[in-house]
């Protein structure tokens, strides 16, 4: 990001600032994951936020058509005496790992990972997590499973279940393409019925089965060239 550029988007903080700003690096089961502290300078003790991503390959800064959604945001939150951990997604930036092989799962045990980093901080009264997006999903996922979070924020996040927030951007991203909305409904029923058996069986193996058995009846490979190569291999 270039000062030009900065300056054309005001939102965009450029130093020098008022709060304490730390690389940093943190392990999540055997992946090192990196990112940037920053510490409000005027309280010795304060809340601290990881901020978490949505849906893709982002880096700390979530640049999302050019602007750096996290820093803006992490700039805001540490002005007003809030502490904010954000990170590069495993595989991404500074971060080890593999992001293609990479679950929600692994996002939300990540996220916890870097929760319970900032908790080692002195300085942090109370912990929380602020996600975006998917992120928001993410934060539900470890609030669930850990006394560790004080409170989370969902900017975006989902308000229905997966199945239905699928076929809702499936259904969108068809009708974009202006085939007919018979041809709609029926992949919108495939979909469903694709997921359903993911649902409904809790055994990868066994699932990956069953899927393969729908992909023949229906006359049709997964369009992801990875998942279409693990059918035919199986066939």
């Amino acid at each position: 990001m270039t000062d030009n550029q900065a300056r054309n988007r005001p939102q965009i903080p450029v130093p020098p600032f008022p709060y304490t700003a730390e690389e940093l690096c943190f392990e999540s089961q055997g992946v090192s994951l990196c990112g940037t502290l920053t510490l409000p300078a005027d309280s010795e003790r304060f809340p601290g936020v990881v901020l978490v991503q949505g849906s893709g390959p982002h880096a700390r800064d979530e640049l999302v058509f050019g602007h750096p959604i996290f820093l803006v945001l992490a700039n805001y939150l540490t002005r007003r005496g809030i502490a904010v951990l954000r990170y590069d997604k495993r595989g991404i930036g500074m971060s080890g790992g593999l992001y293609t092989e990479s679950t929600v799962q692994d996002f939300a045990d990540d996220a916890l990972a870097v929760l319970r980093f900032l908790k080692t901080k002195a300085q942090i009264s109370q912990t929380g997590i602020v996600g975006h997006s998917e992120g928001g999903h993410v934060a539900m996922m470890v609030a669930a499973h850990s006394t560790d979070v004080d409170f989370i924020v969902s900017m975006a996040g989902m308000a229905v279940s997966g199945l239905d927030i699928h076929l809702s951007q499936l259904g969108l991203h068809l009708r974009n393409t202006k085939i007919s909305e018979e041809i709609v409904g029926r992949e919108l029923a495939l979909a469903r019925e694709r997921i359903e058996i993911l649902l409904a069986e809790p055994d990868n193996s066994a699932a990956a089965i069953k899927l393969l058995e729908f992909f023949r009846r229906n006359g049709k490979l997964p369009r992801s060239p990875g998942l279409a190569i693990y059918f035919l291999s199986r066939n």
